[in-house]
């Protein structure tokens, strides 16, 4: 395995072109098809351009609300502006050559493309902060085949959680990056930014202050000064964010779920407690690394309880979580069943796959790890703060699996310098003959790669499967004989005959509520966001209940159309089983009093109310 001597020569302009060549190759049937179809991977993708169109279009900077969605009030929507902002920048300088709809496609083609790019060159320079010296493309190859980035960060994919890895990866830099100066302080504003962007870095974010605060009562930041620059830049760009993410107007509104005076709190808290324990330092010395452990852990301990019931006493409301203002019906009905709620075990049962490319994958990335922190960290002290993060996030996904999901990425300067020891010992074993140590290398590359792992599971769970009968199959309709059926109809094909009626307001499926917005001028009941309960039960209530309670909300809510999506989740004989909306549609029995306007044979189902 060829590798640079000189790691301060890294040939950047070859990180960035290996990285776009591999997007491309990899995602060579997606490009099309988003560009074509407008295809994007997630209904969270539709709603962040269809945000971003309306931003542009004049809503105002605060005004998140979805006003297409649930009227006459509109939808009171959770996210950030801060996402929008280079989205929107993109689409403003495309619409000068191109028309809007090509413009948006072309956006959701390039920026997840840039930011892979961006989290690639980050774990080059992470591994320059922790190797003597390595492969600079190894980082790039880890990076592109983690399993996340080719989820998150395929074409088409522009909701915030690929901007969330990339600060993820900013902080990991700033704190193993010691030769430089702004480092922590960068740390604790990515943190701040990433926080401000979604709550779905609350559990990262915590992960990576653990860390902070163990260094030191490790004694590893010694006097502190590393926890010091993390606060401020946690406390500035907490104040600095605050008022662009709300209005002046909600500045005294405690919100559990977004970027409010409960988190400005909180994040101040720990901000003036990181300095408070700096400052202590110099008293909480000891005679051994024990009793520095001991006096710390002792200290930090007080004060981050007492951060946390000073918080809580102001902000009880917020004791359950970001999601604890969710009923415990719509918990029920719909939260539990969300994947990104779920812990890994959980979603495992329901993807089996998970038991090799996250729990199997994840507890050999700790091994390995643990090998090569023992080889290297007591020249290159960082690799504990990339270990540490790495354990902790497996740990934490036995409690919501998509912390794994950002923390997976900790693995990537690990596996680079475990390929290097394999490559060594295997030269050193055989006297130095040059082909062993490259075989050695390219088994431990093989073994470090998610897709082996995913392979092997879906190798061994085939085996366990029964096998489709040929008449079963004949008897599939056409959209379930593809290679791959999206989870849900997210091509603008399946939203042309919708388009072409005249306005009105569409009951669909939680989730083909956002494309059409995107696909058409109709107005929708909602989609899967859970500030909107009364939404999420009404769609939940219509398509899973009964035909009597479907026919009430039709009339209550006054619609002109239904649209429903089907998943393949029911069996005929399930089917038949049911009264509900969903049953009647798949089997082709549904009421009277909706006029069918799509072949009963498709996936998407378009009725006209009479």
């Amino acid at each position: 395995m060829q590798e640079n001597a000189n790691v301060t020569g890294v040939p950047w302009a070859k990180v960035v072109l290996w990285t776009v060549l591999f997007q491309l190759a990899w995602n060579w049937r997606s490009v099309p098809e988003l560009l074509a179809e407008g295809v994007m991977p997630d209904p969270d993708d539709f709603l962040r351009l269809q945000q971003v169109r309306d931003w542009l279009g004049g809503q105002g900077w605060y005004d998140l609300a979805q006003h297409r969605f649930d009227p006459p009030a509109g939808a009171d929507i959770h996210w950030s502006r801060i996402v929008d902002l280079p989205l929107g920048g993109l689409a403003w300088l495309f619409q000068l050559l191109l028309d809007e709809s090509l413009a948006f496609r072309l956006v959701a083609l390039i920026w997840p493309t840039i930011l892979l790019v961006t989290v690639a060159m980050l774990f080059v320079a992470i591994c320059r902060a922790v190797a003597d010296r390595f492969n600079a493309l190894l980082p790039v190859l880890f990076t592109v085949t983690c399993l996340t980035a080719l989820a998150e960060f395929r074409p088409g994919r522009i909701d915030h959680h690929s901007v969330q890895i990339a600060l993820f990866c900013v902080a990991l830099l700033g704190i193993v990056e010691t030769r430089w100066r702004w480092g922590y302080h960068a740390a604790g504003a990515s943190m701040a930014v990433s926080f401000a962007i979604g709550m779905d870095a609350f559990p990262i974010t915590a992960v990576l202050f653990a860390w902070i605060g163990l260094q030191w009562a490790l004694g590893i930041d010694r006097d502190g000064a590393r926890m010091r620059s993390a606060g401020i830049g946690l406390a500035v760009a907490a104040l600095a964010l605050f008022p662009v993410s709300v209005a002046p107007a909600q500045w005294a509104l405690a919100r559990c779920d977004a970027l409010s005076l409960t988190y400005l709190t909180a994040f101040l808290a720990v901000a003036t407690g990181f300095v408070l324990l700096s400052a202590a330092s110099r008293w909480s010395h000891g005679a051994t690394m024990a009793s520095v452990f001991a006096k710390r852990m002792l200290l930090g301990g007080a004060l981050a309880g007492a951060c946390g019931i000073l918080v809580l006493l102001a902000f009880p409301q917020c004791a359950g979580g970001p999601l604890s203002v969710i009923s415990p019906e719509l918990t029920g009905r719909w939260l539990v069943k969300v994947n990104e709620a779920m812990d890994v075990f959980e979603r495992a049962e329901a993807a089996p796959e998970l038991w090799f490319t996250a729990i199997g994958y994840s507890l050999f990335l700790l091994v390995i790890g643990l090998v090569v922190v023992l080889r290297h960290a007591r020249d290159h002290p960082g690799l504990l703060a990339v270990y540490a993060t790495l354990v902790m996030s497996v740990l934490a996904a036995g409690f919501q699996y998509r912390i794994l999901r950002i923390g997976i990425f900790a693995s990537i300067p690990l596996c680079v310098l475990f390929v290097a020891m394999a490559s060594d010992w295997a030269r050193a074993r055989f006297s130095g003959f040059r082909p062993a140590g490259s075989a050695a290398g390219a088994v431990a590359i093989l073994l470090c790669a998610a897709p082996l792992w995913f392979v092997a599971g879906s190798a061994v769970l085939s085996m366990s499967r029964p096998a489709q009968t040929t008449s079963g199959a004949q008897n599939l309709p056409e959209w379930k004989k593809g290679d791959e059926v999206a989870p849900f109809c997210n091509r603008q094909d399946q939203y042309a005959e919708l388009a072409k009626l005249p306005d009105g307001l569409v009951m669909s499926d939680l989730n083909s509520g956002p494309p059409i917005l995107v696909f058409t001028r109709h107005l929708a009941i909602g989609g899967p966001y859970h500030r909107n309960e009364r939404a999420i039960l009404d769609m939940l209530d219509f398509f899973e209940t009964d035909l009597a309670k479907s026919r009430e909300i039709a009339d209550r809510r006054q619609i002109d159309y239904v649209y429903f999506c089907e998943t393949g989740g029911f069996t005929h004989a399930e089917a038949q089983a049911s009264d509900s909306m969903a049953a009647h549609i798949v089997l082709g029995t549904e009421p009277e009093w909706l006029e069918r306007l799509t072949p009963k044979d498709q996936r998407h189902h378009l009725f006209r109310v009479r």
